[in-house]
């Protein structure tokens, strides 16, 4: 019964995304790899701070070639996060255009939205308005975090 019940625990962490007829399951960051994920997302997350190429300033926006310059350049790191928390391994998402690839990214983002907002928030939730579903479901979770403190 115990067990049955942490399979269903289980289940609810995770989602899947359909790439070229593939069906990719995307979970939750877990202990196990947390420190590999947060080592192949390091050379990319300072594009989303404040002073980054993905930053927006006052009403200057990023420029439209931004996010596939940082793609570009730290595509290797993207790859290799994407393959710690999905049940696709590099090799597969080496073979996928950037826009395919960046439906399975939204969707690891949408799973492990705790784990982006409390490393990447603010930044990815600026960034994050540009793609509206992205953008919907972290603007929903910082809110709920900041009625919380606000209640405390």
């Amino acid at each position: 019964m115990e067990q049955e019940k942490q399979l269903e625990q289980m289940a609810a962490t995770e989602a899947t995304v359909t790439v070229r007829g593939h069906v990719i399951k995307v979970h939750e960051v877990t202990m196990k790899n947390l420190r590999a994920f947060a080592k192949a997302c390091g050379p990319f997350l300072s594009s989303f701070d404040e002073s980054g190429e993905l930053a927006i300033r006052g009403d200057k926006k990023p420029d439209d070639f931004a996010l596939f310059k940082v793609l570009a350049e730290n595509g290797d790191a993207f790859l290799d996060a994407a393959a710690l928390v999905t049940n696709a391994d590099r090799a597969f998402y080496e073979r996928l255009r950037p826009d395919e690839f960046f439906e399975v990214a939204a969707k690891i983002v949408e799973v492990n939205g705790d784990f982006f907002v409390r490393a990447l928030a603010p930044a990815l939730i600026r960034f994050a308005q540009g793609f509206s579903q992205i953008g919907s479901i972290l603007f929903s979770v910082s809110s709920a975090q900041g009625t919380t403190s606000n209640e405390s």
